[in-house]
């Protein structure tokens, strides 16, 4: 069970790290607008094009969009030799919070697949670590929940009620006033869509200092402790309904671990996103 649930702990951290693409960044200060910084930029969306000069500017936009409650998204994480791809989609709001789905593929270990529904999250791990873990074959979920007695719960459970901060944009843009500064920016286009090309300087201390979620915000501290990296660079495309179609994110490198990079894709803001929790049948008793 050790195994598993390092590998179920690390997967957790890693969505939200993949999340914290736009949420670890930006001071409202000014920035160096390196390329055609004005506002009469070219449609791509339904909107006209704009540029921010500056973080505060950014993220009231981005945050105060109607459209940012649901999307489609693919991921892609390196660190050294270790590697993970991940595609799925996300909703906010309504009376039982975030829902989520996302399916990994991780060539150390294999695929994995969660889902968030009514605050729980449900794993099905690959089928290495569910035997590893005794689980029958056709019963490949678990559930975790902050107050689960199993030890996943245990491990994990404190992180499944910050996912909501994870993937809610309007709370992540709220970190992009308080860690860090636009450096540059420019009109570009990407996959055929008018966008702006945002560079980022993060300043982890105050990042840490400016997670809501006191479990996130101990795990962070811990890392930003044992990490020799004070700053790190991100980039972030905005297209022109003020939504972030792709953020790359740098990671630093802490305990020995080496720097990586995160990177993610938006698609179809705002349309709707349908998640079910696994029939119950399905799901497994882990021993406790």
């Amino acid at each position: 069970m050790r195994k598993t649930g390092l590998a179920a702990a690390g997967l957790v951290l890693v969505m939200g790290l993949a999340a914290c693409g736009t949420r670890e960044a930006g001071t409202p200060v000014a920035a160096t607008d390196a390329n055609n910084s004005s506002n009469d930029g070219g449609a791509g969306g339904n909107g006209t094009l704009k540029v921010f000069g500056n973080a505060l500017d950014l993220a009231g936009a981005v945050k105060n969009n109607n459209k940012a409650t649901s999307a489609k998204m693919t991921m892609e994480m390196g660190a050294g030799a270790e590697s993970m791809k991940a595609n799925g989609a996300f909703k906010m709001g309504g009376a039982d919070g975030t829902a989520m789905q996302m399916t990994m593929d991780m060539p150390q270990i294999g695929s994995m697949e969660m889902r968030v529904v009514s605050k729980v999250l449900y794993m099905k791990l690959p089928s290495s670590l569910a035997g590893q873990a005794g689980m029958p074959a056709d019963k490949p979920w678990v559930k975790i929940s902050a107050d689960g007695t199993d030890p996943l719960s245990k491990t994990l459970g404190p992180l499944v009620s910050s996912l909501d901060q994870n993937f809610d944009i309007s709370k992540q843009m709220e970190q992009v006033k308080a860690a860090g500064t636009i450096d540059k920016t420019a009109k570009e286009t990407l996959d055929g869509e008018q966008v702006t090309h945002y560079w980022l300087t993060i300043d982890l201390q105050k990042a840490v200092q400016n997670l809501p979620d006191p479990e996130m915000r101990k795990l962070a501290e811990q890392g930003a402790a044992a990490s020799s990296t004070k700053t790190i660079k991100e980039e972030m495309w905005v297209n022109a309904d003020n939504l972030p179609v792709k953020v790359v994110a740098g990671t630093p490198a802490i305990a020995g671990q080496p720097a990586g990079t995160v990177t993610v894709r938006y698609t179809d803001w705002g349309k709707p996103v349908d998640v079910e929790a696994p029939s119950p049948d399905q799901i497994s008793e882990l021993p406790h």
